[in-house]
């Protein structure tokens, strides 16, 4: 919500609070009341308050369920025999114990043109009193960019347990296309001629089949497709939370390196544009491999970045308005020489030289902090003299590779765990 002193953090900005302490929470009903006095569209006010409530409301009927839930094995698919070690209501609770699942699922839909379903956290048709077995759709969204929307809803499709496609639809944006990001996509303006269908009539359709007791859906980095839907949806199984790489707890796995390392099978040909029909059944199969005890570690491909990768440096979370000059000041006095500043005003860039080896040699010099990204990539934190900072990392891990460890902790943070786990086994009685 935007008020006549901007946006939530702009507002604080203003009032001279840090933009670090974004959280509502930590600020007194002061300043929050002071923030919502700025607002025009009462409208948005009402419905940011309804869905506040709601939202609280879903957490104790959740926290209620979970205590006295019935759990339910999804019913044997085909004459395959399902091993019971896991079952569906299982990977949804696995799903929202990830630590990145608040973020992900705690979807906007107060604002306009989006749509909340009720939850159904018991698990119990209330109609007819007895358990419900879960029934699982996978869903999954092609976007293109328009006007006003880098993440329009262009085409969905829905699969049931079996992976049959019981909803496809191609879907014509409001506002006018401007990428059909067709290497992806596999669409064109010609797929769009005399299309009426909008994404209302795809967010009907497929709120439709989730009214359906017992109703879970399913996905791999599903928030994704349930913003570009405008669909405020759960329970839901998140393949992309459950499964990780070998040593990379926070790098979330790609669909297509799961299908390889998983399934055993390419997800698709070589620079073959996306079908979100397969995207979905290869969703929904990893997981049934999970219903049937199978692994959610895998190892992280062995990819050689490109040389042409090698020789750059990804600048990320640049604010906007930052200038070519301050990146360019990044680098010291004697550092190798930058071939190319590649930046469109966006908040991400990348510092181009002649040489790998020019990039290794520039990103040691730089003076900031380092650590490793979610993929295990060395970055730095670096302070801009315009006050912002950014990220830089390399685009590679060791010899070239796209994925490499977590890092380590030291001796000092060993020790310091162990003693707090011994002292937490004495208070629990068990030492």
């Amino acid at each position: 919500m935007t008020g006549s002193k901007g946006t939530w953090k702009e507002f604080l900005k203003e009032e001279g609070v840090s933009e670090k302490r974004a959280d509502p929470a930590l600020h007194s009903w002061q300043v929050l009341a002071a923030f919502v006095a700025t607002l025009h569209d009462t409208k948005a006010v009402r419905r940011f308050l309804r869905w506040e409530g709601e939202q609280q409301s879903d957490a104790e009927a959740r926290a209620a369920a979970l205590k006295n839930r019935v759990s339910h094995v999804v019913r044997p698919l085909l004459t395959q025999s399902m091993r019971t070690g896991r079952n569906a209501w299982d990977l949804v609770v696995l799903t929202e114990r990830h630590p990145r699942f608040a973020d992900c699922y705690t979807l906007p839909s107060y604002e306009k043109c989006w749509r909340r379903l009720q939850r159904r956290y018991d698990c119990v048709d209330r109609k007819g009193g007895g358990s419900v077995a879960p029934v699982l759709y996978a869903l999954d969204c092609e976007m293109c960019e328009t006007t006003d929307d880098t993440r329009a809803l262009a085409r969905l499709c829905v699969v049931n347990q079996l992976g049959d496609i019981v909803l496809e639809m191609l879907v014509k944006p409001m506002k006018r296309i401007v990428d059909y990001r067709t290497s992806i996509t596999g669409l064109s303006a010609k797929d769009f001629e005399g299309l009426e269908l909008r994404r209302a009539d795809a967010q009907r359709a497929v709120a439709a089949l989730l009214a359906a007791p017992g109703a879970v859906l399913v996905g791999h980095a599903l928030h994704h497709d349930l913003h570009a839907l405008r669909l405020d949806f759960q329970p839901v199984i998140d393949t992309s939370l459950l499964y990780t790489y070998s040593g990379l707890a926070n790098c979330t796995p790609a669909l297509a390196d799961l299908c390889r390392a998983v399934l055993g099978r390419e997800l698709r040909p070589p620079h073959a544009a996306h079908d979100c029909g397969a995207d979905a059944a290869t969703a929904m199969e990893l997981v049934r491999h999970l219903l049937e005890g199978g692994f959610m570690v895998v190892d992280a491909p062995k990819t050689q970045v490109p040389w042409d990768e090698l020789r750059r440096l990804s600048v990320h979370g640049i604010k906007p308005g930052t200038s070519e000059a301050h990146l360019r000041g990044m680098l010291p006095a004697g550092a190798p020489a930058l071939e190319d500043l590649c930046y469109t005003g966006g908040r991400l860039g990348a510092l181009q030289f002649a040489h790998p080896g020019d990039a290794d040699a520039a990103f040691a010099m730089l003076q900031g902090d380092q650590g490793i990204d979610s993929a295990g990539r060395a970055q730095k934190t670096m302070h801009l003299a315009d006050g912002s900072f950014v990220k830089v990392r390399k685009n590679a891990a060791h010899a070239g590779q796209a994925f490499g460890r977590d890092a380590k902790p030291n001796r000092a943070f060993r020790k310091r765990k162990a003693a707090d786990a011994a002292g937490a086994a004495v208070e629990a009685g068990v030492g």
